[in-house]
């Protein structure tokens, strides 16, 4: 792979985009097929347009500051998430992450070493796959169908145990007695009747909580259980058959799948700089795509219940538990690489971006938006919250603008990329402020904004771009053919 290659593929193949298809996989979830086929495709069709330029007007080069500056909050999540499985703190994990990619990429040899450490994530990648396939005995499509096999996912004996790395309400549809591994505060919410109680209980080390079918248990973060080993895992698909099918939630999948594809294709849009030589950046997206769908498999296959509240970093990390101990190893070991590497690899290539629009101040912004992330990811948040929110606001008030107006000639003050921008931010702010609260089909538009933000910029930009062209005798430029220099 050229050097210009692994530019393209690094800025697409961070971990937080391998954690979180990883672990949709594992839970079966309705998305997780489009979710790896647009992650792996995004970025060729990315590379069929000329670059997108973020120094248009100062509103889109925040857009692109603020764009990247998720992304790397949510990469960075992954290891605070990683941090709270194994016991420690979340700042712990994100600190650690934050400053030695911090380090890493203001070193002039950094750049030049990006397709060497590209290529050794990608390597530790395959590395966890083979290891799981050994572990198991099985190939990745002979893992799929066993687990598809299963008439009920249930939790594996001695793989019960599971540390909640934010607040969590798990559903019981069976009777069920769930151990304290630990002090803490849990609720349960009873049904009685017609009415919803909620109890709340001090527990300590080993004490053992009995649940009954319809009872939900409100988990802190920071709890650590022991689930009933051959128990029906709460919340999970009712058997393999439904996990392979991805059954839930069928009513929202069209539309949800729509804004998932806008706002995955729009980000890497804006992420993927310009064209590639050779061809070569299509390589790493499809390696780690296909990888992060076999360490769902797996983990599905080794320990269905390990991927339960336990952050996005869940199914590449739980596999080493549910392994025996040599394969334990070769598993973490790899697996911790293959995130560090991915991290350093995506944030050297993301850097690019913050150069561009932020000039001369660029390093003093690189060094605030790590220490940003990493204030951020000691907060217990989903990581594809955040870089879906990321992707998607690129996708509404970078891309969408740019493509409606492109470049106008001689174009100063509110032109209309700049208006397409602020009005796709603003559409895309109000939506991701009623996330979860809009009714029916339209939920899918606070899951996705995107889906309505975009269309939204794209329409005031082309709006505004056409008196601008009758004004220049309708001579004004297409996207294709300009550039921001």
């Amino acid at each position: 792979m050229t050097r210009r290659g692994a530019a393209h593929a690094a800025a697409w193949t961070g971990p937080a985009l391998l954690a979180v298809l990883a672990s949709r996989v594992a839970w079966g979830h309705v998305e997780a097929p489009l979710l790896a086929l647009v992650m792996m495709v995004a970025p060729l069709i990315a590379l069929l347009r000329p670059p997108v330029p973020a120094a248009l007007h100062p509103a889109t080069r925040l857009v692109a500051l603020v764009t990247v500056g998720g992304v790397v909050w949510a990469n960075v999540i992954v290891f605070a998430d990683l941090a709270a499985m194994l016991g420690g703190a979340r700042w712990q994990g994100a600190v650690l992450a934050a400053a030695l990619t911090l380090l890493v990429t203001v070193r002039p040899a950094a750049d030049r070493a990006r397709a060497v450490v590209l290529a050794a994530g990608i390597a530790c990648v395959v590395a966890v796959v083979a290891a799981a396939a050994v572990t198991t005995g099985r190939t990745p499509w002979a893992a799929w169908a066993e687990v598809a096999s299963r008439p009920a996912l249930v939790f594996a004996e001695g793989a019960a145990d599971a540390r909640f790395t934010r607040d969590t309400t798990l559903e019981f549809a069976e009777a069920h007695q769930v151990v304290a591994v630990g002090a803490g505060v849990f609720r349960v919410a009873e049904r009685e009747g017609t009415r919803t109680v909620v109890r709340e209980w001090s527990v300590r080390d080993n004490d053992v909580l009995t649940l009954r079918p319809g009872d939900r248990l409100l988990l802190p973060a920071g709890a650590r259980v022991r689930f009933e080993a051959g128990k029906r895992i709460p919340g999970a698909p009712a058997s393999g058959a439904q996990w392979a099918a991805g059954a839930r939630e069928a009513a929202r999948a069209l539309p949800a799948g729509l804004g998932l594809a806008m706002t995955l294709l729009g980000g890497a849009v804006a992420l993927v700089p310009s064209r590639a030589r050779g061809g070569t950046a299509a390589v790493a997206p499809l390696v780690v795509g296909w990888a992060a769908v076999c360490c769902g498999i797996y983990a599905v296959s080794l320990a269905p219940g390990m991927v339960l509240g336990s952050g996005t970093a869940a199914a590449l990390a739980g596999m080493p538990g549910a392994a025996p101990r040599a394969a334990a190893a070769v598993l973490a070991l790899a697996g911790g690489a293959a995130l560090g590497l991915l991290l350093v690899a995506s944030a050297q290539s993301l850097r690019a971006r913050v150069v561009e629009a932020a000039g001369a101040s660029a390093p003093a912004t690189w060094t605030a938006l790590f220490a940003l992330a990493a204030a951020g990811a000691a907060w217990p948040i989903d990581a594809w919250r955040v870089l879906s929110a990321a992707l998607g606001l690129a996708a509404s008030a970078w891309v969408a603008p740019w493509l409606a107006a492109g470049v106008q000639p001689g174009a100063k003050g509110w032109s209309p990329v700049a208006l397409g921008s602020i009005a796709g931010a603003l559409a895309f702010g109000a939506l991701a402020a009623f996330d979860g609260r809009l009714p029916g089909g339209a939920g899918a538009a606070g899951d996705y904004p995107a889906l309505v933000a975009a269309p939204v910029a794209w329409a005031v930009a082309i709006t505004a771009r056409r008196p601008s062209a009758r004004r220049a005798g309708g001579t004004a430029r297409s996207p294709s053919a300009t550039s921001d220099r």
